[in-house]
């Protein structure tokens, strides 16, 4: 479960450095950013409500329990190329769950739907093989090596990068050639047109302009990820 990050989080994820000493240098901190009081510094003031934020920041949270168990945020937002890039932590005791994927999978799904980003890449070093692992598994692409790209520690560092794109083929992307993404909740028609299930709440379907036709996400799913553009406008599952 995502939520935006709070100041008081940093007191967890200060105690996940102490956890684990090499965390700091795979997020690519200096070792006095380490601390509780550095990260709380680092929150913007709450008077910027009316601006477009350069990042975001959502604390990972355990959905039985309440409990912090990591962070993810996009930084670097570009709204007029449409790309971010994305970083994440999972608190050490909590590793090896899934919880990195599953934040992933809703952040950039936030960060297409919402934002409308066509790019969320992820840069990491070679020497961290579990983020590589976790970005592939993530649907992320590997781009290759930028060497020597930044200065860390006292070295100059190589990033490995990684991306993913908004497929050409998804609903989201069709928008163009008469698709709409409707907002999750009080939006027509109510019901997928290819199952004939209702909308569940929170559930988003695709839907035509004219309202005559939705796809509900699982169906999306089954039908491959994409939906399929006909000569006369006309939008139907693929076949096969």
């Amino acid at each position: 479960m995502l939520r935006p990050a709070r100041p008081e989080d940093a007191d967890a994820i200060a105690k996940g450095f102490q956890e684990d000493p090499t965390m700091g240098a795979m997020l690519g901190m200096e070792p006095e950013q380490e601390n509780a009081e550095w990260l709380r510094g680092t929150f913007p003031p709450e008077d910027q409500d009316g601006e477009q934020p350069a990042s975001c920041w959502f604390a990972i949270d355990d959905p039985a329990t309440g409990e912090l168990i990591g962070e993810i945020g996009l930084v670097g937002i570009s709204r007029p190329n449409r790309r971010a890039a994305l970083s994440v932590l999972v608190l050490p005791r909590f590793r090896r769950a899934g919880a990195g994927r599953e934040a992933i999978e809703l952040l950039v799904g936030w960060a297409q739907d919402e934002l409308d980003l066509h790019r969320v890449e992820l840069h990491t070093y070679p020497e961290n093989v579990a983020m590589q692992r976790l970005a592939e598994a993530a649907g992320f692409q590997h781009e290759g090596v930028l060497r020597g790209y930044s200065f860390e520690r006292g070295r100059f560092m190589d990033n490995v990068v990684y991306a993913r794109l908004r497929s050409p083929g998804s609903p989201v992307d069709v928008a163009g050639g008469g698709w709409t993404l409707y907002a999750p909740l009080g939006a027509e028609p109510a019901v997928c047109t290819f199952c004939g299930e209702p909308r569940r709440p929170r559930q988003r379907l695709i839907a035509n302009a004219d309202g005559s036709a939705a796809i509900c996400e699982n169906c999306v799913t089954r039908f491959g990820g994409f939906v399929s553009r006909t000569p006369g406008g006309e939008h139907d599952p693929p076949s096969g």
